[in-house]
């Protein structure tokens, strides 16, 4: 593509990850976030085209550890929230954090990707784009141990498993960085960042779903 997106320091990159006893492919998302059992355990973002990821590990430091700037960004209109497949991230913070519900302020990097013709999945986009980020292979096993009850129905936690704990915080942060590189691979179309086209589709879209 001639023109990629250009992040700015006005662009957040996030991912979490989350524990819980309800199934997400029976339940869908909105049932899966609002679920009682539901439980925030990763969260690592980036600003802008930035090499660093910060991970903050809330299941061993508590939801505190998340830092007070961070949750104005989030709350501040005059930033762009990006992740993939929005949606989860939006009910998970709003859920755990209180930050309200505004898909006006989020941007979709799934949503991007199905513009412009490739595969929806975050695994087989970055590997269609073939840029340096690409999904960790570990991950399925990695959410299937610490996402999920385990056999006899309790929950895995950090401490039982301290090497698998950290190569979960591992996939954490570059599933953060395969995002940002997804989209600074993509075209800066306004269809995607601007009002009055394909953009305000998915915002009514997720209105539409949370209404």
């Amino acid at each position: 593509f001639p023109v990629t997106i250009r992040l700015t320091h006005r662009d957040v990159i996030l991912d979490v990850e989350t524990y819980s006893e309800c199934d997400i492919a029976l339940a869908g998302t909105y049932k899966y976030a609002m679920h009682p059992s539901t439980q925030l355990l990763l969260l690592a973002y980036t600003i802008g085209a930035s090499d660093d990821v910060h991970l903050i590990d809330v299941a061993t430091d508590g939801i505190g550890a998340i830092p007070q700037y961070l949750i104005d960004v989030l709350s501040n209109p005059d930033y762009r929230k990006h992740a993939h497949n929005a949606m989860f991230e939006i009910l998970i913070l709003h859920k755990t954090l209180g930050l309200p519900i505004e898909p006006a302020q989020w941007y979709c990097s799934m949503a991007c990707v199905a513009f412009c013709g490739l595969p929806l999945g975050l695994d087989e986009s970055t590997r269609t784009l073939d840029h340096s980020h690409k999904k960790m292979q570990t991950g399925s096993a990695l959410i299937k141990k610490f996402s999920c009850p385990n056999k006899s129905g309790t929950r895995n936690l950090p401490h039982e498993y301290p090497s698998d704990w950290q190569e979960f915080k591992r996939y954490n942060i570059e599933d953060v960085k395969a995002k940002q590189h997804n989209l600074m691979c993509l075209p800066e179309l306004p269809e995607i960042f601007d009002e009055g086209t394909e953009r305000d589709m998915w915002v009514m879209d997720m209105y539409i779903n949370l209404s």
